[in-house]
Parts: structure tokens; sequence; C-alpha cells
């Protein structure tokens, strides 16, 4: 009778990092505008460090970034030693906190054992900054440890975020609720179809809890007809149980989701009811939504 897509809102950050070494000229040197706060016990130094417009370039002028826009950067470390088989034995680390310190990925991290000329060895780093992410200023620290040589280099680059101030929830919470004619489309209440259709729903989600940074929400979602009949019963319109390593007071989820209408049907307005259930804190909360089917 009726077709439904439910999206689970998934990971809500992504993360990509590379190191790799070229036997190449050496890359130029920092950038003026990038500035490093540099800690190191030996040789080892960044040779090369820069913000990045898009993962292949160009460089990106100081500014700002957007809630939910991608950080890229390319670097370059020299100066660790080879061991008598001119082998290269390197540790590398990388994260970005936010302004509370609070890290926004699992650190990332990478061994470099291999056969190396001393030319410096080169890595990319992007990651998308939570749609839900506070203003303020964030890092982004790289570390290296030199096996073969026993030193250690710390590198730490500030990067600004600009967003709109987010109230934390006091409980489980909907918010931004919207039904449109179109997926991300303007929000109408109610939206009406002529002889059937596709309405799409988005919300926002606040206020869960998590258990090792796991969560575990429900969301049920039934349809009543002109008549008060019941037409639809769906009790899992999606069930969540991911992993949120970064959960600051202003962390959502963002849901999406559609409801496609057969033509048959007969006119009249038709009820949504979505119901969210936090299975970890015992919470539900219910969000109600019309559509007029003419």
């Amino acid at each position: 009778m009726f077709a439904l897509r439910s999206v689970s809102p998934g990971a809500v950050l992504a993360l990509a990092l590379t190191a790799v070494l070229v036997c190449a000229a050496p890359l130029s040197s920092l950038r003026a505008q990038e500035t490093l706060r540099i800690s190191r016990t030996g040789p080892m130094e960044v040779t090369h460090f820069t913000f990045l417009r898009g993962e292949e370039g160009p460089p990106r002028p100081p500014a700002p970034y957007a809630a939910g826009a991608t950080v890229y950067l390319e670097y370059a470390v020299g100066g660790f030693a080879l061991d008598d088989d001119d082998r290269m034995n390197v540790d590398l680390w990388a994260l970005t906190t936010d302004p509370q310190g609070l890290p926004i990925h699992e650190p990332w991290t990478q061994t470099i054992a291999q056969g190396s000329d001393a030319t410096p060895l080169t890595g990319d780093y992007a990651v998308t900054l939570p749609v839900f992410c506070p203003p303020g200023t964030y890092e982004f620290t790289l570390r290296a440890m030199d096996r073969v040589g026993g030193t250690d280099l710390e590198a730490t680059a500030t990067l600004e975020v600009e967003a709109p101030p987010i109230l934390p929830a006091e409980g489980l919470e909907i918010r931004d609720f919207a039904l449109s004619l179109e997926e991300g489309g303007q929000a109408a209440a109610p939206p009406v179809l002529e002889g059937g259709g596709t309405v799409y729903m988005r919300c926002k989600l606040f206020g869960m809890e998590l258990q090792d940074d796991v969560a575990d929400i429900q969301m049920e979602f039934q349809v009543t007809g002109p008549e008060g009949d019941v037409l639809l019963d769906e009790p899992e319109f999606f069930h969540d149980r991911d992993t949120y390593v970064y959960h600051p007071p202003s962390f959502y989820l963002p849901i999406t989701g559609h409801l496609t209408i057969p033509a048959a049907m007969p006119p009249g307005t038709y009820t949504l009811r979505y119901t969210a259930r936090d299975n970890l804190a015992g919470e539900e909360i219910v969000q109600m939504g019309r559509v007029v089917v003419r």
C-alpha cells in the first residue's frame, strides 16, 4: 500500500589520512600564513605544512571553516634517522580537537618502516567537521616518533570554526521537524499531494544518552488514514546503534526519510506519527505531522 524509506544517521564525520615516502626534491618550507607550535627532542622537523581548498589543492588562504565543512591539509616531516640498512621507522599520529579539547575522531596512527634516502615523509589529512560542532578555535596535532633515532616531534596548528550556537538539550528532543514535497525542500504545513505522491521528512534528534560512545535509538512510524484507521505501523522506521566518539553538548542526529502515498488512496488528511525512543535512557518523544491528499 505504501512505500517508505528511513535513513539512519550513520557516521557524522568522515576521516581520511595518508602518509607516503617519496623520492623527489624536498618540498617547500612552511607557508608563511601557517603558524605551527613545535616541540621536539631531536633533529626531526616539519618541512612543509599547508591547509588546502580540496583534496588536490590549491592552498587555502586563512579563513574560518563552517560546520559541516571538510578540512584538508598536507605536510612533510624530515630529519629522521636511518638504520644500518638505510631503513626508516617512524610512527605517525594525528588528531583534531575542539575548543574544549575534545577529540572529534579517534586518533589516526600509522607506522612507516621501509628503505629511505632520508627524503622527507609526505602525507595528507582530511576530516569533515560535524554539523553540530561548536564555534571556536580547533587544533590539529601531528606527532612523529623516530624509532631508529629515538626522537619525537609534535606540531600543532589551529583553525577557526564559525557556527551558530546550538542550545544543549535537557532531555530527548526533536527539533527542526519538517515535511516537504522535495528532498531537502521548503517545509510545508501540511504538504498537499494531488492524487498521491511522495512526502519527505527531516528532523534533528537531540539529548540522546550514550553508553561507551554507543547510541541505542529507535524510531517508530505510524500512518493513520482520513477515517482514523491505522494504514501503516512500522516499529523500526530506523534503529541506530552506531558509535559516536565525538558528542559535545550540541550533539544531535540528523534523521531523514520519505513516504510514498499511492494515487489510488482516498483523498483526505493523513496523520503521521513519529515516536523516537532512547533505549538507554528509557525516554521517548512523539512528533506528529499531517499530509493532505486531494
